[in-house]
Formats: structure tokens, sequence, C-alpha cells
């Protein structure tokens, strides 16, 4: 079954593009999603993105009459919702729909996920990720060159309404022929993605 790919760019570390392809593909094999959404994001991001809904109003006691008692504070909601990265950080969102046939063809959004207007980040505390698509697979990854050595990604999934969401950071030597390993995980175990990164989609270790 053919999967989603990245496509490589001149500015791209490949084998940092491979890593995240391969997850990629295992996170299809794992749950056969109708929707994949792959978004490019300049620079470097860490795990604090994870679960982030954008700033909303957070009430307080204040001991001052004049002060209305209300701060914009980081919010990190029960319901999944999309990360509210601007727009000059998103490079590029791709989106692919599963056929009948169980294979994948790049379509048209049906929706943006990260619109090229610039919106206060509150904007996306109302953004569900379930409410876009019963069946998905999101994926964000950091742009790469053969001059950085960090790459991230994060990893958001609807299975029948059902949302979960993780994180990998992956570093490399400054030496740019040495691999990435993987750094730091948040919100999935380490040997899960290990697996991911380490086998072809549906290939256990020690198989023939």
């Amino acid at each position: 079954m053919p999967f989603p790919a990245i496509e490589l760019t001149d500015a791209d570390a490949p084998a940092f593009v491979f890593n995240v392809d391969q997850i990629v593909a295992g996170m299809i094999f794992r749950y056969r999603p109708a929707l994949v959404c792959l978004i490019r994001v300049r620079r470097w991001f860490d795990h604090q993105w994870l679960g982030y809904s954008g700033k909303g109003r957070v009430p307080f006691d204040s001991p001052f009459l004049s002060h209305p008692g209300v701060s914009l504070d980081a919010m990190h909601l029960d319901t999944l919702t999309f990360p509210p990265f601007a727009p000059t950080r998103v490079v590029s969102e791709q989106h692919w729909q599963r056929t009948s046939q169980g294979n994948y063809e790049e379509t048209a959004p049906a929706f943006v996920i990260h619109r090229p207007e610039r919106r206060h980040s509150s904007a996306y505390l109302q953004r569900r990720v379930a409410a876009q698509a019963a069946s998905a697979l999101y994926v964000w990854f950091s742009t790469t060159d053969n001059n950085i050595d960090r790459g991230s990604v994060m990893v958001y999934t609807v299975d029948n309404k059902r949302t979960s969401c993780w994180f990998a950071s992956l570093h490399r030597d400054v030496d740019a022929t040495k691999p990435w390993r993987l750094h730091e995980v948040k919100g999935l175990g380490r040997c899960e993605v290990r697996e991911l990164l380490d086998h072809p989609p549906g290939v256990q270790p020690g198989a023939a």
C-alpha cells in the first residue's frame, strides 16, 4: 500500500526526513486513518507544544478593585485541539485521503489546519481535532538541514473520535554523516517510538 511521504527539498537533511517517513508509515499501518496530514514547521519546536491549545483568559482574585481579575495563560485543554503555530512558521501542509482501494491520494484540503492569516491564539481553543475527521493522522515536523543537529516530530491521531498525541525529538552529532538518535519522548512509550524508527511497518523485531 503506498504511503504518504514527505517531499524532500534541497534544504532538508535527508536522514531526518527518512525518520519522519518511517513514523508516518508505521502509524498508517497501525491505524489505517482515512485522512493523513503532514505539516512542515519552520525551526525546531519542543514538547511544550504537545497538547497546547493557545492562550486563554483565566480568572483570579485580584486585590485591586480596578483590576478585572483576568489574565492570559497557556491552555492545555482536556479536549485535544490543533496547536496554534503562527502562519509564518508553517512552511507547508499536505493532505492525503484513503481511497476505496486502501491506497492514499494527495488531495486539496477539505479544511485548512493552519490558515495563512494571523489569528489570536485563543481562536484555536475551539478548534477540536476530533471535530474535523473521525479517523485521521496529523504529523508536524520541523525543518532541518545539514547544519542543524536536532529535529522534532509531533503526532496527533483520531481513531473513531478518540484522540491521542505524542512528541519525539531527534538529535545528531555536529558531523552530518552521523545518524539521528532518538532523544526526548513525551506521550508515548520510548520503545514504541523506537520500533517505528527501526522497523518497517508490520515487521516485528526478530521476524524473518
